[in-house]
């Protein structure tokens, strides 16, 4: 149900909507539990009250085999590191124009902001809310993260856990709405809101004096506004997006505060959304009931060399009343007038712990496969001595190939929001250089230029190479022929240098602009032509000269026009 299409104005209004989504979202509960116990303790919170919780020693002790929290935090790693890490660029910004993103001054303000946009990230809490949010969406499948203005850090994110928050989408299947159930403290609430806008409970707490630090329940939604509900609003009220906070409490009715945001301050990350459905599906939720397998088999390996170790004993009745020595060297005397008088096993446990061993590590190998372990650890994995990097680079492609959707639905809903956001914090901050001329009108985008996203891009050079290869193969051909290599002329080697950066994602300041070699090639030319001509004139004066110091031989030619010339009278004058 989309529940982003309705304005919810009142108390009564929202704590119906809380319900609804509440109803929605409980047949994700258990499973969210359930995945949480077995691979992510903690990583779930279904109620408000785990929250800052250090006593779930049980909940941890239910893990008798970590290996999936393991490949959990090596996915998240590797979705750091390859997505958007903040040790190398991940991303920049452009234009659709090509002709003018070769324009020189264009591509160094892209540039510039991009940086900007960099050092804004690694100021503020970007990165470690980005790694959390990796984290929740490769086990949970839907992680939101709140985007919010800072005038210190430009932008500050925080991520919410799951189990504290409901989400509905649009008509088009985008998040356009979140609602978040959590606590804050007394004192926190008398600063956000001030103390006319509490609760008589929160009020009562405040000036006990004692309560300052008791958590109060609080609700905050976030959904567009219509349009008839903001037209002529000054402030928030005429903002796009409505921000409303309430509490949980039976003896209020009206809200803490209602604000608005000028853009939807959320980003929502989904690994895989199915239909119409509102929340994603995870690695971790696939390889559940692997994980609950290996989990179980653990426990009965433990179990059965316990038994073997340790087995349980069938004493004589005899020595009902008398202590059992069962340490190495312990003596226990027995009757032994009667074939059951002696302390023996009650029965004999022999496991073939090798067959055991084989089905955990198959199953290691699924909760691998699923959580991308063996991509990210492609290499340190490989240990054999002989491989090839063509044989790296084709297996490499293969897996980038599964995990293309992925990247694709985590750039469109999280990532380009979150350099969006940030572009338009920068131009309301005036923190941009004044952009060139030729940007007027023009619509800037976000292009990924991270680690996954090049390696996503170098399949397509891949093919580059193939034709360069082929093209070079049939010019030496027609070299060895005696042939002039005019195969090169059907390709644009000039171009295919600026195809091939923009796949690897080459800092374009590298890469010369077209016109500059358009201009150099021009002058290379005409310095030719000259140095041809100035040849040309150095040969010609040359033979002049050769042709000045000749001597003309007796009987030559030459020397017979020069006596006819020398012979020579005015016509019609007799000598």
């Amino acid at each position: 149900m989309d529940y982003s299409t309705r304005m919810y104005k009142s108390y009564s209004d929202y704590m119906s909507l809380l319900g609804a989504l509440k109803t929605e979202r409980s047949s994700w509960d258990a499973l969210y539990r359930e995945v949480s116990d077995n691979m992510f303790v903690r990583g779930a919170r279904m109620q408000r009250t785990e929250r800052n919780r250090g006593d779930r020693k049980s909940d941890y002790n239910k893990i008798r085999d970590p290996y999936a929290t393991r490949a959990r935090r090596i996915l998240t790693a590797g979705l750091v590191a390859g997505m958007s890490s903040p040790a190398r660029p991940w991303h920049k910004l452009a234009i659709d124009d090509e002709d003018l993103m070769e324009y020189q001054p264009v591509k160094e303000w892209l540039e510039l902001v991009t940086q900007q946009q960099r050092n804004i990230f690694a100021r503020s809490n970007t990165y470690r809310a980005l790694g959390q949010m990796y984290d929740t969406i490769g086990t949970f499948g839907t992680a939101p993260i709140v985007i919010k203005e800072d005038y210190e850090d430009v932008v500050s994110c925080h991520p919410i856990p799951t189990g504290e928050f409901y989400v509905a989408t649009d008509d088009k299947g985008n998040v356009t709405l979140l609602m978040r159930e959590f606590e804050m403290t007394v004192g926190q609430m008398f600063l956000e809101f001030g103390q006319e806008n509490c609760s008589q409970t929160v009020r009562s707490l405040y000036q006990d004096g004692r309560g300052i630090h008791s958590w109060v329940p609080v609700v905050q939604v976030i959904q567009p506004r219509h349009w008839s509900d903001r037209q002529g609003q000054l402030g928030g009220a005429g903002m796009q997006w409505a921000s409303c906070y309430f509490e949980l409490s039976q003896d209020t009715d009206k809200l803490l505060a209602k604000r608005g945001y000028k853009r939807f301050p959320v980003v929502c990350a989904r690994w895989d959304v199915l239909g119409g459905d509102v929340y994603g599906t995870s690695p971790g939720m696939e390889v559940l009931g692997h994980v609950e397998r290996l989990q179980h088999h653990q426990l009965r390996k433990a179990q059965a060399i316990d038994y073997m170790v340790k087995p349980p004993l069938q004493v004589p009745a005899s020595m009902k009343d008398n202590p059992v020595r069962t340490l190495p060297g312990g003596v226990n005397y027995v009757d032994m007038a009667g074939p059951g008088q002696v302390i023996k096993s009650a029965w004999d446990v022999k496991l073939d712990l090798n067959a055991m061993l084989l089905d955990v590590q198959d199953l290691r190998k699924i909760i691998d496969q699923n959580f991308y372990t063996d991509l990210f650890l492609m290499i340190s994995m490989d240990d054999r001595s002989n491989v090839t990097a063509h044989e790296i680079a084709a297996r490499n492609e293969e897996k980038l190939l599964m995990l293309g959707p992925v990247l694709e639905r985590l750039h469109g809903e999280c990532l380009r929001g979150l350099i969006e956001s940030t572009f338009a914090r920068q131009m309301e901050a005036g923190m941009l250089p004044p952009p060139p001329r030729e940007l007027e009108g023009k619509e800037v985008n976000v292009e990924f230029v991270s680690m996954l996203a090049q390696a996503q891009r170098a399949i397509g050079t891949q093919s580059i190479d193939r034709l360069m290869t082929y093209v070079g193969t049939i010019a030496n051909v027609q070299a060895s022929a005696g042939m002039k290599p005019t195969v090169l002329h059907k390709v644009d080697l000039i171009e295919s240098v600026d195809s091939y950066a923009s796949m690897l994602g080459i800092d374009p300041r590298l890469i010369i602009p077209d016109d500059v070699v358009e201009e150099r090639l021009a002058a290379e030319e005409q310095a030719a032509q000259q140095a041809a001509q100035m040849e040309q004139m150095a040969a010609a004066a040359s033979a002049a000269k050769d042709a000045a110091g000749a001597v003309p031989q007796e009987g030559s030619a030459l020397q017979q026009a020069m006596g006819a010339v020398q012979g020579y009278t005015t016509p019609g004058v007799l000598p």
